[in-house]
């Protein structure tokens, strides 16, 4: 593995990103006994912790562009820049940093927010003009063609409002960083 390679850090990034998909529904479907009848949840499949992995990996991996760019670039200042400039980088900047010193930051806070991470879960996607069924007798659900199961969770800031969904985060995140390496001519 060669670890200044840059496409194949972007390619473990996306392969990261990949991995908050499963398009196994049915081993993640919990149907649970309540007073009002049945509850369907998606807490099967993975662990909470399982679930909190894929975000923050995908988090470090975004952040960790940083360090690699700034080798690649030699111009410290340009990629501090593109951090600084995006609001979507300085959140993840600081959640990583968060991670991995612990919250909240006592040094350096690029968005000032003191950004957290909560809600974590697995969610049902279902595609667009598609729905499912559940089916009364085996309570199970039912043409499931084309859903999904996805990790998200939700970003808020330390006074408890809410910033944005893990995927809007994570979709800017990597779009930042892909525009910064085109422009800079990073990879031929």
């Amino acid at each position: 593995m060669d670890f200044n390679d840059l496409p194949s850090r972007l390619r473990r990034l996306y392969s990261s990103i990949g991995l908050k998909v499963d398009e196994n529904v049915q081993k993640y479907i919990k149907i649970t006994e309540i007073d009002a009848g049945k509850m369907i949840t998606f807490e099967n499949g993975r662990t909470l912790s399982e679930t909190e992995n894929v975000i923050l990996v995908i988090i470090e991996q975004i952040a960790k562009l940083k360090d690699h760019l700034i080798n690649k670039s030699l111009n410290r200042q340009n990629v501090e820049n593109a951090i600084n400039d995006s609001f979507d980088l300085q959140i993840i900047m600081d959640l990583y940093n968060s991670e991995k010193h612990g919250y909240p930051l006592t040094k350096y806070r690029r968005s000032e927010l003191d950004p957290c991470i909560k809600n974590v879960r697995n969610v049902l996607v279902l595609p667009p003009g598609e729905g499912f069924g559940i089916n009364i007798n085996k309570v199970e659900l039912v043409k499931l063609k084309g859903c999904r199961i996805m990790a998200v969770a939700d970003v808020y800031d330390g006074t408890g409002n809410l910033i944005c969904g893990s995927d809007k985060l994570i979709n800017s995140g990597v779009c930042q960083w892909e525009e910064f390496i085109e422009k800079n001519n990073f990879i031929q």
